[in-house]
C-alpha cells in the first residue's frame, strides 16, 4: 500500500533517479491553533443550527395550536362569519375597483371622442379659414394689379398731357412767329401803300390774309383758337392802314 503510483520512488524519492527536496512539516502550534478555531466555529454553527431548529419548531407548534384552536374553539362560527364578511368586502372592493376602471375607461373614451370631434371641427374651420385667406389673397392680388394698371394709365396720361402741352406750346410759338411775320408783312404793305398814290395794297393784303388762313388751317384747334384774335387784329389793322393811305390820294 505504500508504493508510489506510476513508478514513483517510495519514501518521497523522485522518479528517474532525481533527488526531491523534503517538504517542511508545519509547526505543531499552528496546527493546534487551527484545530481550536475549527472546533470553535463548529460549536458556534451547531448552536446557531440548534437555535434555528428550535425557532422553527416553536413556530410550527404555534401554527398547529392555532389550527387546533380555530377548528375546535368556541367562537369558530363568529370567526367564520367574520372571514366570510371580510371575503365579501374584498369581493365588493374588487368589483368597485373593476367598476371604477370601467368608468374611467369609458370616460377616457368619451374624452377622446370629444377631443377627436373638436379636432375635426377645428380642422374644418382651419380649411375654411385657409380658403377665405386664399380668396382674400387673390382679391388683393387683383386689386394690386388694378392699382398698377391705373397707375400706369395715369403715368401714360400724364406723359401724353405733357407731350400735348409741349406740342401746343411749340405750335403757339410757331403761330406767334407767323403772326409776327405777318405783322411785318402788313407793316411793309402799309409802308408801300403810303409811298404809292393809289391804293394798290390789295395784293399784299390778300396775300397776308391767305397766309394767315393757311397758317390757321395748318394749326390745331387749340392753337388756332389762341392766335385767332392776333390774326384778325392783324388783318383789320392792315385793311385800315391801306384805307387810310388811299384816302389822301383820292
Amino acid at each position: 500500500n505504500g508504493a508510489a503510483p506510476n513508478g514513483a520512488a517510495p519514501n518521497g524519492a523522485a522518479p528517474n533517479g532525481a533527488t526531491a527536496a523534503p517538504t517542511p512539516a508545519p509547526p505543531v502550534d499552528s496546527l493546534v491553533l487551527q484545530a481550536t478555531e475549527l472546533r470553535k466555529r463548529k460549536t458556534k454553527l451547531a448552536g446557531e443550527i440548534e437555535a434555528m431548529e428550535t425557532e422553527i419548531t416553536i413556530k410550527t407548534t404555534a401554527r398547529e395550536v392555532e389550527k387546533m384552536k380555530w377548528s375546535i374553539g368556541a367562537d369558530r362560527e363568529r370567526r367564520e362569519k367574520a372571514l366570510e364578511a371580510s371575503a365579501a368586502k374584498q369581493k365588493k372592493l374588487q368589483e368597485l375597483r373593476l367598476s371604477k376602471m370601467e368608468v374611467e375607461a369609458e370616460l377616457e373614451a368619451c374624452i377622446e371622442r370629444s377631443a377627436k370631434r373638436e379636432v375635426e371641427k377645428m380642422k374644418v374651420e382651419l380649411q375654411e379659414t385657409q380658403a377665405r385667406l386664399l380668396e382674400r389673397d387673390s382679391e388683393l392680388d387683383a386689386c394690386r394689379k388694378e392699382v398698377e394698371s391705373l397707375r400706369w394709365q395715369m403715368q401714360q396720361a400724364q406723359l401724353a398731357a405733357t407731350a400735348r402741352l409741349h406740342c401746343t406750346m411749340a405750335e403757339l410759338d410757331q403761330a406767334k412767329a407767323q403772326v409776327t411775320a405777318e405783322q411785318n408783312k402788313v407793316k411793309e404793305a402799309e409802308e408801300r401803300a403810303q409811298t404809292q398814290p393809289t391804293p394798290v395794297a390789295t395784293p399784299a393784303l390778300s396775300n397776308a390774309t391767305t397766309a394767315a388762313a393757311a397758317s390757321k388751317a395748318s394749326m390745331t384747334p387749340a392753337a388756332s383758337e389762341t392766335i385767332a384774335t392776333f390774326a384778325a387784329d392783324a388783318v383789320a389793322a392792315a385793311f385800315s392802314a391801306a384805307c387810310v393811305a388811299a384816302a389822301p390820294a383820292a
